[in-house]
């Protein structure tokens, strides 16, 4: 019985970053196209990915829960390091692009944006994205979930 408990709010958590993931990929990509802002778009797009990042563990959570067969005698826990692997390895290629992006945009001047837009964006993202943070952090530490805690950390 604890351990549905666990498994669901881990669900629960990861529910609650994807749905907050999708409004900040389309909030970032759509304020950071009207006001021509290279680095909201970049946010918007570093989300697509967290979005996607998000439900392949969800997906991973779901799969954990699953009884061993013939396939994985071992059951399926071992997909959880693999997927913290691997959101590592997205999380650093999105570093790598943003910087190539920043040092070419010194380069060639950058382009003027509208500030007043760009600060509303960053004022609402920044208090979204630590609400999700602080709950992720609870539920993670709750439930004990690695899958959560690297979650809660890959956006903020």
């Amino acid at each position: 019985m604890a351990d549905s408990r666990r498994i669901s709010r881990e669900k629960l958590a990861l529910r609650l970053s994807l749905a907050g993931t999708v409004l900040m990929a389309s909030s970032g990509l759509g304020i950071g196209l009207f006001v021509n802002s290279n680095a909201i778009v970049l946010d918007g797009l570093f989300s697509l990915l967290s979005m996607g990042m998000t439900g392949l563990s969800l997906y991973a959570a779901h799969l954990v829960t699953r009884p061993d067969d013939e396939q994985f005698q071992f059951g399926y826990s071992h997909l959880e390091p693999l997927i913290t692997v691997l959101n590592g390895v997205v999380i650093l290629a999105v570093c790598g692009f943003a910087f190539y992006s920043g040092i070419s945009a010194m380069f060639t001047g950058g382009n003027p944006i509208d500030l007043s837009s760009a600060l509303t964006y960053a004022i609402l993202s920044t208090a979204i994205c630590f609400g999700i943070f602080f709950t992720e952090r609870y539920i993670a530490k709750e439930v004990d979930s690695e899958l959560v805690r690297v979650d809660s950390q890959e956006c903020w």
